[in-house]
């Protein structure tokens, strides 16, 4: 019986922490908008890092390619 009555305490109307269910109901929606914010943030900075990645790469690809043809016509 002692897990009954733990069990009615814990889903009552006020849970453990004192908030009833509209506050948490708000604080819900609270976070939910934190998380579409940092959502926002993070896909943007993921984006921004592949297009710099990419870039970098085409700037490593090219000085590869200026160095083999400064390197051709030194050994001419």
């Amino acid at each position: 019986m002692p897990i009954k009555r733990l069990y009615h305490k814990l889903t009552s109307e006020a849970d453990a922490t004192g908030f009833d269910s509209d506050t948490l109901s708000e604080r819900k929606k609270g976070a939910d908008v934190k998380g579409q914010r940092l959502q926002l943030i993070v896909y943007t900075a993921l984006f921004a890092f592949i297009v710099l990645a990419a870039y970098g790469y085409y700037l490593i690809f090219n000085l590869t390619h200026d160095v083999h043809s400064l390197s051709n016509d030194v050994r001419q």
